[in-house]
């Protein structure tokens, strides 16, 4: 569930909104019927007039009374000028609740932000991939001729969707959860509470961040520095700084460190262990079978095949990562060693599995293997993680503790540029500053040199440069509004997939809404190319959604007996019954054919988010750029392409190509609190270093530097520092 809240001037104006056609995509003008045309309006409703509202004279009606009330007010001296609230309720794509149902939410949404007798009109929407349902409130209380206080009304509204996801089959937003949970524990003046929240899914969080959260709970300034104080001044929390003896500059927690210093100990013994090496025939006979490998590739080939027990490799995106792995296992094959790649997705360990690992799986299931006793590592294995910068903390943990336990060696290769965990992580980063890393720079992918100096740009932060080659190219396509974009996007696929249909190719976006949406209007050209077959309505997680023969389609869930991965794409040659038949996208593609009434874990497959595309090579790439755009999802979405990709931006969310590299290039901090140098009591680091027996002769570097640590005051909370 999706609500929103605007509160304006003028009823008029919304209601013709509301019952309005609303307007053209390309044009921006407001949208008339043609003959035989039907309009988007699919039922009027309303409540607190005295009458039912059933047709559009009945809501004319119901406006004029809420514009009167408006002229009409009982406070001569303090009028209310912006009378006029508009609220959204959206369900997710496939859910189709009746309109009692979505009448019975919008007098709960109402009753949510305390205006349970307000006068509204409600109209929904058939315009969308979704059911929608609009009210078009007087903010005036008709038993005080008075407004509504709607303080807070937008957080009100949150709490209230969250709650009605609950009551009808569970939370759709986890980020409105942890944002609801952090809220509660603000208000609720729990300091311990704040901490656990804000370190969920990062390792760190700085004074402005804990400034903002509490801003928007606690109004009272003198309120707000106090509680800060008492959170930053709880024995748990740790100071930390970018630099050796330099300013605090952010926050972590004693548990946080306790978890990542683990993490550091059994490094260091897998580190410390020399048994790996494998002989100069070996390595030989390997880059024989690998002859085209370069000198970049060839310098982590022979860092990854060394003595030592753990290795790292940091690779930028397209800089051939698996044809270098591919070489790495050869070798190892070759001396007698029992390989094992392990990826943090299915997509990416069938890949490993397709490039001739004879086990590849996920990090999950492996780690649930071995605690079951179902496999088992010892010092004749060797196990590579691809896409290691992705693992969150506690599977990081659990991979270097099992391969330090067993004696076994571990090779972690990723990017921490790209997307990271969605729970805290931020290890691989910190790994590779603690033991060092062979490092791949020369990228590949991209046919154009133009498009790899972009990348090299963008993989050193300078998103300004990069945006700069992809306009003086013609590479951005601006338009107006979002749904402008969006729109031109359609265009542009439905002209290049008509010119040159046997291309990869794939469309990107960042939130899930937006997949919803050109989903159904990419479908929506394929059933007037007379492309799909008949449509067959399933139910699946994302609600019912109708499917045929030539529709693309990506799962997302898992079902191993059946060889379905999460992630996996391909095209639908076949519905029989309830039986779908798909050929999967990627190198040596299979057909499985799965009952999707039994499986639920599929959707439409012609768009998917950024996430879902790390680790993916394509032909070509369409970016559909919104306000949420971050400099890791920029990237990666950016690297994904042999031939060519192209971004569609609206104005109004980036007026011109600066705002657009600053919006891109903007960072969501995920690095570990390990980066970071202690600026804490002693005895918080002697603590984490206490947690587990030490597995190597001395202490991990940064456990040592911990340890050292001088014994300071409770850190002092300061507005904006």
């Amino acid at each position: 569930m999706i609500a929103r809240v605007k509160v304006g001037r003028g009823v008029t104006g919304a209601v013709r909104y509301v019952l309005g056609e609303g307007r053209d995509a390309v044009t921006g003008d407001l949208k008339t019927l043609a003959d035989g045309e039907s309009t988007r309006v699919d039922w009027i409703g309303g409540t607190g007039f005295g009458f039912e509202i059933c047709d559009e004279s009945d809501a004319d009606l119901a406006r004029r009374i809420m514009e009167f009330d408006s002229l009409n007010q009982d406070s001569p001296t303090r009028r209310c000028e912006k009378d006029c609230v508009h609220l959204s309720l959206a369900w997710p794509p496939g859910e189709n609740p009746s309109r009692e149902e979505m009448e019975a939410a919008a007098r709960s949404a109402l009753k949510a932000t305390g205006m349970e007798n307000a006068k509204a009109l409600f109209a929904a929407h058939n315009d969308e991939g979704y059911s929608h349902v609009h009210v078009v409130a007087s903010k005036l209380n008709p038993d005080t001729g008075r407004a509504y206080d709607l303080k807070g009304n937008y957080l009100k509204l949150s709490k209230w969707a969250e709650a009605y996801e609950r009551e009808h089959g569970g939370v759709v937003c986890l980020r409105r959860e942890g944002a609801n949970e952090l809220r509660d524990a603000i208000s609720a003046r729990d300091a311990g509470a704040v901490l656990t929240s804000m370190t969920r899914q990062r390792a760190t969080f700085t004074a402005q961040t804990l400034e903002r959260a509490l801003a928007k709970q606690i109004k009272s300034e003198f309120a707000r520095v106090q509680f800060g104080e008492r959170i930053l001044g709880q024995p748990d929390v740790v100071r930390l700084s970018d630099r050796e003896g330099g300013p605090v500059s952010r926050y972590t927690t004693q548990t946080v460190l306790e978890a990542e210093a683990k993490v550091l100990r059994d490094a260091d013994g897998l580190a410390a262990g020399s048994w790996h090496g494998i002989t100069d025939r070996h390595r030989a006979e390997a880059l024989d079978r690998f002859a085209t490998i370069r000198h970049d590739q060839r310098a982590a080939f022979e860092h990854a095949t060394a003595p030592g027990g753990l290795a790292l490799i940091d690779g930028q995106a397209g800089t051939g990562k698996s044809f270098t792995i591919a070489a790495i296992r050869s070798a190892y094959e070759d001396a007698g060693y029992h390989v094992v790649g392990l990826a943090p997705t299915n997509v990416v360990a069938q890949d490993m599995g397709r490039d001739g690992f004879h086990r590849a799986a996920t990090v999950h299931s492996e780690i649930f293997a071995l605690d079951n006793q179902r496999v088992q590592w010892d010092r004749w294995t060797v196990v590579i993680v691809d896409e290691a910068a992705m693992l969150d903390t506690k599977m990081m943990a659990a991979v270097v503790t099992n391969a330090y336990e067993a004696g076994a060696k571990l090779i972690l290769v990723g990017d921490d540029r790209q997307l990271s965990s969605i729970e805290r992580g931020g290890m691989f980063g910190a790994l590779k500053d603690q033991y060092g890393a062979a490092s791949l720079t020369e990228i590949t992918r991209q046919y154009k040199q133009e498009d790899r100096r972009a990348a090299a740009m963008m993989a050193e932060g300078n998103f300004s440069d990069a945006v700069a080659i992809y306009e003086k190219k013609g590479g951005i396509l601006w338009s107006r509004t979002q749904e402008e974009a969006r729109a031109r996007l359609v265009g542009r696929w439905t002209a290049d997939t008509e010119s040159s249909p046997e291309k990869s190719r794939f469309v990107f976006a960042y939130t899930n809404a937006d997949v919803d949406l050109l989903n159904r209007d990419l479908r929506d050209v394929q059933r007037r190319r007379g492309v799909l077959g008949h449509d067959r309505s399933f139910e699946t997680d994302h609600g019912v959604q109708a499917f045929a023969a030539g529709d693309r389609l990506q799962f997302t869930a898992t079902e191993k007996k059946r060889g379905i991965a999460n992630g996996a794409a391909g095209q639908v040659v076949a519905i029989e019954g309830n039986a779908i038949t798909v050929q999967l996208d990627g190198k040596g593609a299979k057909t499985l054919t799965f009952d999707g009434q039994e499986f639920m874990g599929f959707r439409h497959g012609y768009a998917g988010t950024v996430y879902k595309g790390q680790g993916r090579t394509l032909d070509q790439t369409f970016l559909y750029h919104s306000e949420h755009w971050r400099s890791a999802a920029s990237y990666v979405a950016l690297t994904r392409h042999r031939d060519k990709t192209e971004i569609f931006v609206a104005r109004n969310t980036a007026p011109d190509a600066k705002e657009l590299a600053r919006q891109m290039a903007r960072v969501d901090d995920r690095r570990a609190a390990s980066h970071f140098h202690p600026v804490a009591p002693c005895w918080l680091a002697k603590s984490a270093v206490e947690i587990a027996p030490n597995p190597s002769p001395s202490p991990a570097p940064r456990a040592r530097e911990m340890e050292q640590g001088e014994v300071i005051s409770p850190p002092t909370y300061e507005m904006g520092r």
